[in-house]
């Protein structure tokens, strides 16, 4: 695994990004088509894609401070028959032409005025859902999963956030199942019936 990424100064990815890729190959699925949510540069998209057979590969980022590092990270470590989209939006603009069967998403998990503050603003954004919500997230997954498709998320374990998100859940036509690995908390979701 090539972790020789580049990275800005005011958040750098951290171990759980990797642990939810190895939760995510270990649950033995093949995906086509990946969406990386809230992507930064690109770790949890690039990293499966060097895993397993991926065709194309979407990255939705709202900080544009992400815009050369993700850019690099795509140019060294995918080749060119990865096809590749960027998407600089929020969770509640973003649009998308197609349906995904893998959705993976490190979130700016921590609550507004809750866990670890910081005065530098981007550093904030990608620690917190300032600009966006869980439920934005939610309704960005249940609108571009495949029928059959999976999403993963990764998560502190913490009862605060885990009592948001249970609560943000019942608004949306999705089912999950979590496991605790750690500090952190696995999360797969997946789609309650057909429409």
């Amino acid at each position: 695994m090539n972790r020789e990424y580049s990275q800005p100064d005011f958040y750098r990815f951290n171990s759980d990004s990797l642990a939810l890729v190895e939760w995510i190959i270990q649950r033995g699925h093949s995906y086509s088509k990946v969406l990386d949510l809230g992507a930064g540069c690109g770790i949890l998209g690039i990293e499966l894609a060097q895993k397993s057979y991926v065709e194309r590969i979407t990255f939705v980022e709202i900080q544009k401070e992400y815009e050369d590092f993700l850019l690099q990270n795509i140019k060294n470590h995918l080749t060119p028959s990865h096809l590749i989209e960027v998407k600089w939006k929020s969770f509640k603009d973003v649009l998308l032409d197609e349906e995904y069967d893998l959705i993976v998403c490190n979130p700016p998990y921590y609550l507004p005025g809750h866990g670890q503050q910081s005065s530098n603003l981007q550093r904030m954004i990608a620690r917190a859902f300032i600009n966006d919500s869980w439920y934005d997230l939610f309704y960005l997954v249940e609108r571009y999963l495949t029928l059959r498709g999976r999403a993963y998320f990764v998560i502190k374990n913490n009862p605060i956030i885990w009592a948001h998100i249970l609560n943000e859940f019942k608004k949306v036509n999705l089912k999950y199942v979590s496991e605790v690995v750690g500090d952190i908390v696995m999360l797969e979701v997946f789609r309650l019936n057909k429409y």
